[in-house]
């Protein structure tokens, strides 16, 4: 940590004889010593009477002595507090600390980072707050007073005026302890995206129609078109019915055609401007994560998939943070500088930028490149599932309550003979025709279904060692159209395709497998928290005394519809289905 702050921030101690100090810091400085405004006030290289390691031994005697006079303070201030939780007595002290610091400072407001959390500057920072700041879990729960499902706070800790308190309460999602998730997978597909908008629209009317099927979901990952759907659904909370009648107008829009020298003379086959003015319009500018001024804001966990301009590494945008892993695959993206975080509109650019059919999109703050997420993950269930394992670690080892995925469309005849195809193929071809191959490869890439149902066959390879006794929690469904399916981008056939879709949901088999689906998530809405374990006499067994607890907080509008749902099966004797996954959600949870 010295050294980091003696690279990045301790400013060269060169002054020319107007007394002008240069403002270059290490890392920063050049051949040239200049002031803030960027104006040269002489030649040569950084220089500084203090290095890291000429006061690393004092800066480890300033903390010795700081953390031998905080020791003194906490014990005074357990033996005057003896009933109070030292966890407690512990928070007060530091929160008193941190009020000395930002006193001596000024104000704590310009103190914001997406990469440390200022609160105790240990933790990753996960909460944006109204203020601006971002405070871990730990931060937040010290602070905060805590309700059902969520944390209430009145103001921010790191404030040492009294102008910051928060009017009504900000709240904090907090998932109770060893309480299991419920994700959503989308995946890419261009136009047939409205397929994924069709089958949710399906399962919410089985749920009832009075809860937006998001509210359902703690995660929601998308690819390309399934990334745009996800951001509507989880990053701006619009109804589903909302998205499928924007979608058909982003599809209109999106897939502009060029007028003169297409491809060839301008690198990609449909104009970006329109497709960026789409998205800018309908998804804002928000950031994707930070400051927010919407109560209740991130409540749904949203990440899309994307891939470096050079198609060399495959990328995560998300509106959420956590701590970067060493077995990453995909580089999870997060600015240190608030100011330099993706808008959502943003995102949506990067998951959709489909190579041959639009150009990279370019982020003008840092000038980093995106290309389509389906280059890697046409179907990011892997994603999802590596997600939701390093957003709560503490369950990682167990199954969700759902991983529902859900495709663009399949024709299962076609699937065969591509199949076939692809086995008798040669290995190698025509080496003059490299250019060519390169490019129908990147325009199938795209547009393959195949690659979608192979992506789900191994990951239910991957995590087969469920108990058979119970359903699985792990879902796909990918409507069988029964038809040859219309291309990436052939918005011409979209309403023709969506009637498809309409009609096939009507079909008993797909009826019943979305009622399943919606008992299963209504099932998946209950826990069952302990409060008391007896061992009985004579034997292993053990008495549990606990509550069957519902996700959704008492007295909301999901809660009462909830309760109508499963009033309305138990009148119709239909809730055997809705009683036996009830009990496995209960089961299961601990």
């Amino acid at each position: 940590m010295l050294k980091t702050f003696c690279d990045d921030h301790l400013m060269c101690s060169f002054a020319d004889r107007s007394n002008r100090s240069c403002t270059g810091t290490r890392l920063s400085h050049g051949m040239e010593h200049r002031t803030s405004d960027g104006k040269t006030i002489g030649s040569g290289q950084y220089t500084t009477s203090i290095t890291a390691n000429s006061y690393l031994p004092q800066w480890i005697v300033f903390l010795k002595r700081k953390l031998d006079m905080y020791e003194e303070e906490y014990l005074e201030a357990v033996g005057e507090e003896p009933k109070i939780s030292t966890r407690i007595l512990a928070s007060d002290l530091h929160i008193d600390q941190l009020n000395y610091c930002f006193k001596k400072l000024g104000t704590a407001r310009p103190f914001i980072s997406h990469a440390s959390c200022f609160g105790c500057l240990v933790n990753i920072p996960l909460h944006p707050l109204p203020c601006g700041h971002v405070l871990c879990d730990a931060c937040v729960r010290d602070c905060g007073t805590r309700g059902h499902g969520r944390l209430k706070l009145k103001y921010c800790p790191l404030h040492v005026d009294m102008d910051n308190d928060f009017e009504p309460p900000w709240e904090v999602t907090s998932k109770p302890d060893h309480v299991g998730v419920r994700i959503l997978s989308l995946d890419g597909g261009g136009m047939r995206g409205i397929m994924e908008l069709e089958v949710l629209r399906a399962i919410e009317k089985a749920l009832g129609g009075s809860i937006r099927i998001q509210s359902f979901f703690d995660l929601i990952v998308g690819t390309s078109t399934g990334g745009i759907n996800a951001l509507a659904l989880g990053a701006k909370q619009w109804s589903v019915r909302y998205c499928i009648e924007m979608f058909e107008k982003f599809c209109d829009r999106a897939f502009t055609e060029r007028e003169f020298g297409g491809l060839a003379l301008h690198g990609s086959k449909y104009k970006t401007t329109p497709l960026h003015d789409v998205l800018r319009k309908t998804l804002g500018r928000n950031p994707l994560f930070g400051a927010n001024d919407t109560l209740n804001a991130f409540e749904t966990k949203v990440a899309v998939t994307t891939t470096s301009a050079d198609g060399n590494e495959a990328m995560i945008l998300a509106n959420y943070n956590r701590s970067r892993s060493p077995g990453d695959r995909q580089t999870f993206v997060r600015p240190e500088d608030p100011a330099d975080e993706l808008e959502v509109w943003e995102a949506a650019a990067a998951t959709s930028a489909a190579p041959i059919y639009f150009k990279p999109y370019t982020h003008a703050k840092t000038r980093m490149s995106y290309i389509d997420g389906g280059l890697y993950h046409n179907n990011p269930v892997h994603v999802a599932n590596r997600e939701r394992k390093l957003l709560w670690p503490e369950i990682a080892d167990k199954h969700p309550d759902m991983l529902l995925s859900i495709g663009t469309g399949q024709n299962t005849f076609e699937t065969r003979e591509k199949l076939a195809r692809r086995s008798s193929s040669p290995k190698d071809g025509d080496k003059s025709k490299g250019i060519r191959r390169t490019l129908e490869a990147l325009y199938q890439r795209f547009d393959n279904i195949l690659d979608a149902e192979h992506t789900w066959a191994e990951f239910e390879a991957d995590i087969n060692n469920r108990n058979t006794e119970f359903p699985s929690p792990y879902i796909r469904f990918n409507l069988d159209l029964k038809k040859k399916l219309p291309p990436f981008d052939a918005k011409d056939k979209f309403r023709e395709f969506q009637a498809d879709v309409k009609q096939r949901l009507k079909d008993s088999d797909v009826v019943e497998m979305t009622r399943d689906i919606a008992c299963s998530l209504v099932a998946s809405s209950f826990y069952f928290e302990l409060t008391e374990t007896t061992q009985q006499q004579r034997g292993r067994c053990y008495t549990c005394v606990g509550y069957v607890c519902c996700k959704f907080e008492e007295g909301s509008s999901n809660l009462k519809a909830l309760g109508d749902f499963l009033q309305k099966h138990q009148a119709h004797r239909s809730s055997d289905l809705a009683t036996s996954h009830l009990w496995y959600a209960a089961y299961t949870s601990h």
